[in-house]
């Protein structure tokens, strides 16, 4: 049997590969073909790949932005999914802790007492290491620490935590009469709260940042913008065809203020450094340099 070309090639690329088969077909069309090629000619590593799953996302989100009619509330609730993914990674820490449990047994007390010392342990260096890799704040309006970060760090977190879960049960009750009924549970749930922010914040180096979604929604106004004012204009040039007076100067005005609107958009994304995009559809400004040099680090440098 004859192996394809893809099926050939090292798993790095052919991760890299797929994903960017995952892009927006308006980026792809612009792009792919010399990703593609930048794919096959580089030393790829797994870094790369994060980047380019993080370029996937914001390219997504973009396309998700500017195809909505209300902008503006596309991207507040894009940003806002960060909160649900943070639930869903606590929910399956449980859910793989009880799995454990159903399937294993529970831990005995010495063993569940040198596993949490030893996560204890691990965990503080987990948060050294991300002290020492930041970027930015956790909650900032743009991603904290690299792409690589998330896939390296997302897993051992999930199962750090599946692990102290299984060795300690579910969120207990406090043995405290200080706390009655349900308001036992809150010292555990407080804790397992805080790990899904953490969560939260390592998903941030993948997802984009709540400022770079409000500069897509501001685009998206501002080409809206461009097109009506085009429309205005060409309006009043019929009329003025026609003998009949019409509000040229007013309409060339908004429009002239529409294109500085995003220009100025564009001045923002780059400086966040966001430069890669096919061009507008009117021939307006466009930057851009090799997709995959947009999130950092070029594939085979450091």
């Amino acid at each position: 049997m004859v192996t394809s070309p893809l099926k050939s090639r090292p798993p790095v690329q052919r991760a890299a590969l797929a994903i960017v088969r995952r892009y927006p077909a308006a980026w792809r069309d612009r792009y792919e073909s010399e990703v593609d090629g930048l794919i096959e000619d580089s030393s790829l590593t797994w870094r790369d790949v994060a980047e380019l799953v993080r370029g996937m996302l914001t390219e997504r989100a973009r396309e998700l932005v500017e195809s909505d009619e209300h902008p503006k509330r596309t991207a507040f609730v894009l940003w806002s999914l960060r909160w649900v993914f943070g639930a869903a990674f606590i929910g399956s820490v449980f859910a793989t802790a009880a799995t454990l449990r159903s399937v294993v047994g529970t831990l005995s007390d010495g063993i569940a007492i040198s596993a949490s010392v030893g996560l204890f342990v691990l965990i503080i260096g987990f948060f050294i290491a991300l002290w020492r890799i930041r970027t930015g704040p956790p909650f900032g309006p743009q991603a904290p620490y690299p792409a690589w970060a998330a896939f390296t760090m997302l897993p051992i977190f999930f199962a750090l935590l599946a692990t102290l879960a299984w060795a300690g049960g579910m969120p207990v009750k406090a043995d405290s009469s200080l706390l009655p009924g349900w308001l036992a549970y809150l010292p555990q749930g407080y804790n397992w709260l805080w790990c899904g922010a953490v969560a939260v914040g390592l998903a941030g180096a993948l997802l984009p940042g709540r400022e770079l979604l409000h500069i897509f929604s501001r685009l998206a106004g501002s080409e809206r913008g461009i097109r009506s004012a085009q429309q205005l204009v060409d309006g009043c040039h019929g009329m003025i065809a026609k003998g009949v007076p019409s509000p040229l100067n007013e309409a060339e005005a908004a429009l002239t203020k529409a294109k500085r609107f995003r220009e100025d958009a564009f001045e923002r994304l780059q400086a966040l450094g966001y430069r890669s995009r096919f061009r507008p559809v009117d021939g307006g400004p466009r930057t851009e340099v090799s997709p995959m040099e947009r999130g950092g680090t070029a594939p085979g440098k450091s």
